[in-house]
C-alpha cells in the first residue's frame, strides 16, 4: 500500500483534504486500510504489538529516538502496512511508558488499532480511553496525518494536551490545543501542530470560518488562483480535515448530531427591537390552556386558534410588523418560550457582561455537559427576549453567515473513530451515518 492511502496534505490530497459526503446513507461504509483479514482478530494483533513493545523496553534511549525516526521515514514511505502499523503502535506504547510511566494494557491497544481502522470503540469505565486515543492519535501523526482528538469541553482539552505533551515530544511530535476564548491567530497556530486537542463545537466552527473566508476546499485550484489574486493571502485555520480521533463519541456523533451549528455576525440595528418588546409585553396577557399551549421538555409553545384572534386584537394598533401573521405568530411563540419554558439557572445563567460593559448579560447552559456554552446564543430572537425577561442589555443582532450539523460535519474527515463506555445500543446508527463498525 502506498502512502496515498492516507490522508497527507500535499499534492496528492491538495492543501485542504476533505471527504465528500456519501451520496444517500444507506449502506456505506468507510474503506479500512487494513483488508487483508488478519488471523486471529483485534486482540491477537494487540497481544502483538504489546509483545514487540515489551522487546522495546531493553533499547537506549538513543536508539529508541532513533527507531522511531526509521519508523516515521517508513509509514511516510509505505503508509499503513500490515507489519509496519504493528511497529508503530509497539512503538507508541513504549513511548507511553517511558515519558509517562504508563503501560498500556492490551485493550487500549484493541481500541487504538480499532480506532486507526475507522472503527468506534466500547469501552468500560476505567480501561483508560484518553491513552487509547493518544495512541491512536500517536501513530496517525507519526504516519504525517493531522490528527483531531475531540473531548467534551475546554478543560479536558487542556487538561489532556498537557498530559500527553511529554508522550508526543518522545515521538518527536507537537501538540496544540484549541480553547473557546483563543484568539484566531492563536488558532491558527495551534492547528499547525501535528496532534490537536479540541472539542468538537470549537473545530467545527472553526472549519466553517474556513469556508467563508476560503472558499470550498474540493475546488482547490480556483482557491488557489484567487488566493494568488488577493492581496490578503491570510492561510486558512484548519490543515483539512485529515483524522479524528473523538471521545463520548456517542454524545456527539448520535445525541447532538442534529444540532445546528451556525456561524453568526453583528449587523446592523435593524429596527425590530420595540417588535420584540411588544411581543415580550403582549405574552403577558394571553392564557394557558386557551391561548397558547406547551410542549412540557421540549421547550416548544404553539398558540391555539383562540389565540391567534386574541394577539389579532391585542396587536391591531401596534405597526406594520404586526401585519405579517406568520411572523407576529412566531416571535409570540418565541417570547411565551422565553417567559414560560426557559428556567434561569437551569437552561441558563446570568454572568457579568463581555468587553468591559456594565451589567449582566444571559449565558446558555449546555444541556449535555451542564456547563456554560461559550459564545453561543439562541436565535430567531429567543436569546434577546430572554434578556428582556432578566433586565439585561439585549445582545447585538446578527445574521446566519453558516451553518452545520456535526452528523455532516463529522462524515466530511477521512478518517474517523471514537470510543466511549456506551456505544451498542447507537452501533446501528453509526454504520448507517457515519460509517464507522463498533468494537
Amino acid at each position: 500500500m502506498s502512502s496515498t492511502a492516507l490522508p497527507i496534505p500535499g499534492l496528492r490530497w491538495g492543501s485542504y483534504p476533505e471527504r465528500s459526503e456519501p451520496v444517500g446513507l444507506h449502506g456505506w461504509q468507510r474503506t479500512p486500510l487494513l483488508p487483508w483479514g488478519w488471523p486471529g482478530g483485534l486482540r491477537h494483533r494487540a497481544e502483538r504489538a504489546a509483545g514487540l513493545a515489551q522487546a522495546m523496553r531493553s533499547m537506549s534511549d538513543e536508539a529508541f529516538a532513533a527507531q522511531g525516526e526509521a519508523l516515521q521515514q517508513r509509514l511516510l514511505q509505505h503508509g499503513w502496512r500490515q507489519a509496519l502499523l504493528l511497529q508503530a503502535c509497539a512503538h507508541v506504547a513504549e513511548a507511553a511508558r517511558r515519558s509517562l510511566g504508563w503501560a498500556a494494557y492490551t485493550e487500549q491497544l484493541m481500541a487504538a488499532l480499532a480506532m486507526l481502522d475507522n472503527r468506534v470503540a466500547e469501552m468500560a469505565t476505567g480501561e483508560g480511553k484518553s491513552l487509547a486515543a493518544a495512541l491512536a492519535a500517536g501513530v496517525g501523526a507519526l504516519a504525517g496525518i493531522p490528527v483531531h482528538v475531540l473531548t467534551a469541553n475546554d478543560y479536558l482539552v487542556e487538561r489532556d494536551a498537557g498530559t500527553f505533551a511529554p508522550f508526543y515530544a518522545l515521538l518527536g511530535l507537537q501538540v496544540g490545543f484549541v480553547l473557546s476564548r483563543h484568539t484566531a491567530s492563536r488558532r491558527q497556530q495551534a492547528y499547525t501542530r501535528q496532534v490537536v486537542y479540541v472539542t468538537a463545537r470549537e473545530v467545527a466552527f472553526d472549519y466553517l470560518r474556513d469556508r467563508l473566508s476560503h472558499g470550498s476546499p474540493r475546488r482547490a485550484l480556483q482557491r488557489r488562483a484567487a488566493a494568488l489574486a488577493s492581496s490578503r493571502n491570510e492561510p486558512p485555520l484548519l490543515r483539512g480535515l485529515c483524522m479524528a480521533v473523538i471521545d463520548e463519541a456517542d454524545n456527539i456523533l448520535i445525541d447532538e448530531a442534529q444540532m445546528p451549528l451556525i456561524l453568526t455576525r453583528e449587523v446592523a440595528h435593524r429596527g425590530d427591537r420595540a417588535f420584540l418588546w411588544q411581543a415580550y409585553v403582549l405574552s403577558a396577557r394571553l392564557v394557558p390552556e386557551t391561548d397558547y399551549l406547551m410542549q412540557q421538555g421540549q421547550h416548544r409553545v404553539h398558540l391555539t386558534d383562540a389565540g391567534r384572534v386574541h394577539i389579532g386584537a391585542l396587536s391591531a394598533k401596534l405597526g406594520p410588523l404586526w401585519l405579517n401573521l406568520r411572523h407576529r405568530d412566531e416571535t409570540v411563540c418565541t417570547a411565551l418560550t422565553a417567559r414560560h419554558a426557559l428556567v434561569r439557572d437551569r437552561d441558563y445563567v446570568l454572568v457579568p457582561a463581555a468587553d468591559g460593559k456594565s451589567g449582566e448579560e444571559v449565558a446558555i447552559v449546555d444541556a449535555v455537559s451542564g456547563r456554560i456554552a461559550e459564545g453561543r446564543k439562541w436565535s430567531r430572537g429567543l436569546h434577546a427576549l430572554v434578556s428582556i425577561k432578566e433586565g439585561c442589555q439585549l445582545p447585538a443582532d446578527t445574521e446566519t453567515m453558516a451553518q452545520i450539523t456535526f452528523q455532516r460535519f463529522f462524515r466530511r474527515y477521512h478518517r474517523l473513530g471514537g470510543m466511549s463506555g456506551t456505544l451498542r445500543e447507537a452501533r446501528a446508527e453509526l454504520r448507517t451515518l457515519y460509517g464507522c463498525n463498533m468494537v
